[in-house]
C-alpha cells in the first residue's frame, strides 16, 4: 500500500510540474500577497512537505517520506533548485545529526515555507479533522520526546541520502575551477554557510554518516556525496580519508562501505586525483 501511495503522489506531482512549472520556473516563487503562501499547487505542496520534515522522524517508515522528495526533484531542475533555495540540504542533515547540529533553530524554522490548506476539500479530511489529527500527533511527540529511530532503522534512510546527494550535485563547489563532471545540470547553485558546516564536518561526523550505510542505496549515495565534496578540496579530502581510515579498523563484515568509499573517491577526476590514488593504494594495501 505504501508503494502505491508513493507512486500515486509522485505521478500527481509530475502532472502538476508539467502543467504549472516546466519551462516557467518563476511561477514556483510567486506568492499570494495576503497569505505569503505560493500561488501554485506544486509549490504549496512542496512547502507543506518541507514543513513536515522533522515530524516524520517519529515514523518507522519515514524513508517513504524522503522518497517523495527524490521523485519530485527528479521531475526537473526547477524543483531541485526550489528545494535547495529553501534550505532542504541543511534540513536533511539537521534531521540526521539532530542535537549534534549547531543549527537546529535555523533549519527548523519553517517561516520560509508557508502554505495554505483547503478548508473544505472534495476528498480527504476537513480542516477541523486535520487539526484533531495534529493535536493527537503533538501529544504523541511530547510523550516520545528524546526518542528517535536512528539506530534501529538506519537501513531505512536510503532515500534521505539519495535525495541529499542528488541535490548537492546541483551545486557548484569549486567556483574557481573547472566544473566537476559529476555535477548535475547547469544551474551552478550555491550551498549556504550553515549547510557547509554540516556537509564538511570533522572526520568523526563523516564517519557517523558512513556508518549509516545500512542499505546499498545509502552506501552508494553517501560515498558519492562525500567524494563529490572532495572535488578540488584538499582539506576535506584529508578529513574524508581520515574517516575512512577509522572505518577500516572495524570488523571485516562492516568494511564494505569503506572500500566502496575508497573506490568512489579514486574515481573522482580533478587536480588532486594522482595524489589521492597513490594514497588510496597505500591505504588499501596496508589494510588488505
Amino acid at each position: 500500500m505504501r508503494k502505491f501511495v508513493i507512486g500515486l503522489v509522485s505521478a500527481a506531482f509530475s502532472r502538476l510540474y508539467e502543467e504549472e512549472i516546466k519551462g516557467n520556473p518563476q511561477k514556483l516563487y510567486e506568492k499570494d500577497p495576503a497569505t505569503g503562501a505560493p500561488t501554485t499547487i506544486a509549490a504549496n505542496f512542496i512547502n507543506c512537505l518541507i514543513s513536515m520534515t522533522f515530524a516524520s522522524k517519529y515514523s518507522r517508515e519515514y524513508t517513504d517520506f524522503f522518497k517523495i522528495f527524490y521523485r519530485m526533484a527528479r521531475c526537473g531542475p526547477e524543483v531541485a533548485a526550489y528545494l535547495i533555495k529553501h534550505k532542504f540540504i541543511g534540513r536533511l542533515l539537521d534531521f540526521f545529526f539532530e542535537k549534534a547540529s549547531p543549527h537546529n533553530q535555523f533549519f527548523r524554522d519553517m517561516s520560509d515555507v508557508k502554505y495554505v490548506e483547503n478548508e473544505k476539500p472534495a476528498i480527504g479530511l476537513a480542516k477541523e479533522e486535520k487539526q484533531k489529527v495534529r493535536t493527537a500527533l503533538d501529544e504523541l511527540l511530547a510523550r516520545r520526546k528524546g526518542r528517535t529511530y536512528n539506530e534501529s532503522y538506519s537501513s531505512q534512510r536510503g532515500y534521505l541520502w539519495q535525495t541529499l546527494c542528488y541535490l548537492v550535485r546541483h551545486c557548484r563547489l569549486a567556483k574557481g575551477s573547472k566544473r566537476c563532471d559529476w555535477q548535475i545540470g547547469q544551474l551552478d547553485l550555491e550551498i549556504i554557510s550553515e549547510e557547509r558546516t554540516l556537509l564538511l564536518p570533522e572526520a568523526f561526523f563523516v564517519l557517523k554518516v558512513l556508518e549509516d550505510s545500512g542499505s546499498k542505496l545509502a552506501m552508494k549515495s553517501n560515498t558519492l556525496l562525500y567524494s563529490y565534496l572532495c572535488y578540488e578540496d584538499p582539506k576535506f579530502t584529508d578529513t574524508y580519508v581520515e574517516a575512512i581510515k577509522k572505518g577500516l579498523d572495524k570488523e571485516v563484515s562492516e568494511l564494505r562501505a569503506y572500500f566502496k568509499a575508497l573506490y568512489t573517491l579514486a574515481s573522482l577526476e580533478d587536480s588532486l586525483s594522482d595524489q589521492r590514488v597513490r594514497f588510496i593504494i597505500v591505504l588499501a594495501s596496508f589494510n588488505a
